[in-house]
């Protein structure tokens, strides 16, 4: 479910799922290998498996249900006007970070749903080096907000998803993504 919003200043507007969808698709084999066993290592950790272990299934089978969904561009002021009123309940105010998800309830579909929401980034840095920078920071934070939604009723949380990481190798959940993800000169996390 794809949403536009007014650009602000130095906004970088990724255009929708779609694109989202096309950088996942994009992602080379062993990428989207290393974020199976990510995905898979926080399974085992929790007890509670991902639905889907592939980004792009994860992704598919977030974004097609009808209700909840996978929202990008979204501002932190117009959050409750861009998302499904049956995910309202659960909405907080947006503390910070680049985006959010939770599992809700829909009175509509009479089903659990899944919402991921990828906030508007923006750069100071006009430069095509810049924008390169921003959209592969919107893949880190898809990735990110689709985990925390992978199981099908339970959230994995932070602690866990860092775990997982430190046990494959990296810093932290971001860091292992960044690196196995995106080029090394858009790393928000330099070796």
């Amino acid at each position: 479910m794809p949403q536009s919003q007014p650009l602000g200043s130095g906004a970088v507007r990724l255009g929708g799922t779609d694109a989202l969808r096309k950088m996942l698709t994009d992602l080379s084999s062993d990428s989207r290998k290393a974020i199976q066993k990510l995905l898979s290592e926080i399974g085992s950790i929790t007890g509670e498996p991902a639905t889907h272990t592939d980004p792009l299934d994860l992704f598919d089978a977030i974004s097609s249900q009808t209700v909840g969904g996978i929202y990008v561009d979204v501002t932190t002021t117009r959050v409750q006007e861009t998302i499904h009123k049956d995910a309202w309940p659960k909405l907080r105010p947006v503390a910070g970070g680049s985006g959010f998800a939770y599992h809700f309830w829909s009175p509509t579909t009479k089903q659990v749903q899944r919402l991921a929401v990828i906030l508007l980034k923006h750069s100071a840095d006009p430069s095509d080096n810049g924008i390169e920078r921003i959209k592969a920071g919107y893949l880190v934070t898809t990735i990110h907000e689709m985990t925390h939604v992978a199981p099908a009723k339970k959230i994995y949380d932070h602690p866990e998803m860092n775990r997982a990481a430190k046990d494959l190798g990296a810093r932290q959940f971001d860091d292992y993504v960044e690196k196995h993800c995106i080029p090394s000169k858009y790393w928000a996390f330099p070796a």
